[in-house]
């Protein structure tokens, strides 16, 4: 039961966090268009660049093409999906934690 709430506000929390960082990118484009009149795309290379993340690692392990493609996307793609996941998983711990409450 300690380990399911443990997981669950895990979860939860890693969820919240990428969606903020998705909406945090959202808007960051958003306000440079409106101020500069041009969209900035943020794509994952210039995040891990800026970051020093060393993507060959990364690549043997998913695949030069993976990895390529995965650099190309835009930032706040890569942020949202994984936070749709790992909210399905937090959601699903939820439920788990409430069926076991229930039957106490």
């Amino acid at each position: 039961m300690i380990l399911l709430r443990i997981a669950w506000l895990v979860t939860t929390s890693v969820a919240v966090v990428l969606l903020l960082g998705s909406a945090a990118a959202l808007g960051y484009q958003e306000t440079t268009w409106v101020r500069h009149n041009f969209w900035p795309d943020l794509r994952f290379f210039q995040v891990w660049h800026w970051v020093k993340i060393d993507p060959a690692p990364i690549g043997r392990l998913v695949g030069p093409q993976n990895l390529a493609w995965i650099l190309r996307l835009p930032l706040w793609v890569g942020l949202v999906t994984p936070g749709i996941v790992v909210g399905f998983v937090a959601a699903k711990c939820g439920r788990w934690l409430r069926r076991t409450a229930d039957t106490r």
